[in-house]
């Protein structure tokens, strides 16, 4: 036989199925259960035999499932998701692990992706922490003044930045200098000094910028006497 032949007798046989659906269901369904042990046989000696065939056939098969009652099974795993509680804890424990895991292997997106979404939402991003101070705010008061206590290099730091924004003596290219503003002030934190700038930020006379450049480690002592009233070339 050809296989023009072969192409007709399939042909011919897809058309005679389609045009006696039932009638073909009933003698497969009669076939199978008058030789049911021997097809399962053969059914679990050609598994064996074609293992990897069977496997893309199964996926080929649940994807074209999926695909075609897409809505269905949405609906049906929003209901599972609702009323189980089982199902519902291992979906989230999942979801968890595979962002964990994401997260380990290209953090640096994921950080990205973060500050994108804080600048684009700002004001969910202070509902967030406003929510989240009232539902833990005794927790947040204890580890806030822990934190103080531990950092505080980054309190000053954090409070000379917040003076010079608002007496606007902070330059344009600041945030390329802060790798190095924050060195100091660590140095400042360990040494037992204090950061003091060089030309007052704020002064009758003069007012410096709060650069690298402008910073200065002085004792204590020797800072509060300078005070703002003195800087290199005076008048």
């Amino acid at each position: 036989m050809t296989e023009e032949q072969k192409e007709k007798a399939r042909q011919r046989a897809r058309k005679w199925y389609a045009e006696n659906k039932k009638r073909a269901l009933a003698n497969r369904k009669k076939h199978y259960e008058k030789n049911k042990e021997e097809i399962l046989i053969k059914i679990k000696e050609y598994k064996e035999k074609n293992k990897e065939r069977v496997a893309e056939w199964g996926k080929a098969r649940g994807k074209r499932y999926r695909e075609r009652h897409k809505e269905e099974l949405k609906l049906r795993a929003k209901k599972r998701f609702k009323e189980d509680e089982a199902y519902r804890e291992r979906c989230l424990r999942q979801a968890r692990e595979s962002l964990a895991r994401r997260k380990a292997k290209n953090p640096e997106y994921f950080k990205q992706q973060l500050l994108d979404w804080k600048k684009n939402n700002p004001e969910k991003v202070k509902q967030h922490m406003r929510d989240a101070y009232q539902k833990n705010n005794k927790d947040v008061k204890r580890r806030l003044k822990i934190w103080l206590k531990e950092n505080k290099d980054k309190v000053r730091q954090y409070r000379a930045e917040y003076k010079a924004r608002k007496i606007k003596a902070t330059p344009k290219w600041y945030e390329q200098e802060r790798c190095k503003i924050e060195a100091v002030y660590q140095k400042a934190q360990e040494f037992g000094f204090d950061v003091d700038h060089i030309v007052p930020i704020r002064s009758k006379k003069v007012c410096g910028l709060h650069t690298w450049a402008n910073l200065q480690l002085l004792a204590p002592d020797i800072n509060r006497a300078k005070s703002n009233r003195t800087w290199p070339d005076m008048p």
